[in-house]
């Protein structure tokens, strides 16, 4: 064979190897959602923010297209867009993905990308935390209490959701309303939550977090015995010891329930 035709064969396989796909060149839905895990996690936010819109092209997923929005609105891993991340978060949300139901009352509150409406963006972080958000519920809680003095509705809302996910933060912020902080105060109901939010926190939480939940549940059961109600402890570690976690279900009526948040009255 002569020397041109080598060269010509070594070319056409280098091509051929080229050409070829690659796990790394793995284009699929769940390569590139594993790849978009990866990029969050390395906080390389032009990566994930490219990674999410073709995630948003590829896809049904309005989670995606919420969360391409996420970056336009904030400016993550370029140009800040907030006008059109705040319009794909919106289609989103009213597509029914919670994230993005999250996402919109806080840029309701915020005023970022669309006209402040604290009502509304209250109205939209209540439905998302009554279908199980937990970050909604926070901002919800976060924002209904630097508007009134009355505390009821949040406390109810922390009762019905957090407590009902099991979040240790939750369950410890509502033992703090039941043990008589700004409520009628409950303190079988109060112990019990402390003692679940004692059991159920974790180094994951940060150091300050572990902290502040474990000498407090310390302090409270201990001023309890100092009182002679250690029976009323005891109550309480075996309604933690029965107490079963069950996530919130969605309602037949989330969907009028959101689009009430955009009902002029």
């Amino acid at each position: 064979m002569s020397k041109s035709c080598l060269i010509s064969a070594a070319l056409v396989a280098a091509f051929l190897v080229l050409s070829a796909p690659s796990a790394a060149q793995d284009l699929s839905v769940p390569a590139l959602e594993a790849a978009l895990d990866e990029a969050y996690a390395a906080e390389d936010w032009a990566q994930a923010r490219d990674l999410a819109r073709r995630l948003a092209d590829m896809t049904n997923n309005p989670y995606y297209d919420g969360l391409y929005g996420f970056y336009l609105v904030f400016g993550y891993g370029g140009q800040a867009e907030p006008a059109h991340g705040a319009a794909l978060i919106k289609e989103a949300a009213r597509a029914g993905d919670l994230s993005a139901q999250t996402w919109l009352g806080e840029l309701y509150v915020q005023g970022r990308g669309v006209d402040k409406d604290i009502d509304r963006g209250v109205c939209v972080l209540r439905h998302a935390g009554l279908r199980g958000s937990l970050e909604a519920m926070r901002q919800f809680v976060a924002t209904y209490r630097k508007a009134t003095t009355d505390f009821s509705e949040s406390r109810d809302l922390f009762g019905k959701t957090l407590r009902a996910a099991g979040d240790p933060m939750a369950l410890f912020a509502d033992a703090l309303y039941l043990l008589g902080n700004e409520v009628e105060a409950d303190d079988l109901q109060g112990l019990t939550l402390m003692v679940l939010a004692d059991r159920r926190i974790s180094e994951r939480f940060g150091p300050w977090a572990v902290s502040l939940i474990r000498n407090q549940a310390d302090a409270t059961i201990t001023d309890f015995h100092k009182q002679e109600r250690a029976a009323l402890v005891d109550q309480a570690r075996k309604q933690a010891d029965a107490r079963v976690f069950k996530s919130p279900s969605q309602k037949p009526d989330d969907e009028k329930r959101f689009a009430a948040c955009f009902t002029k009255p």
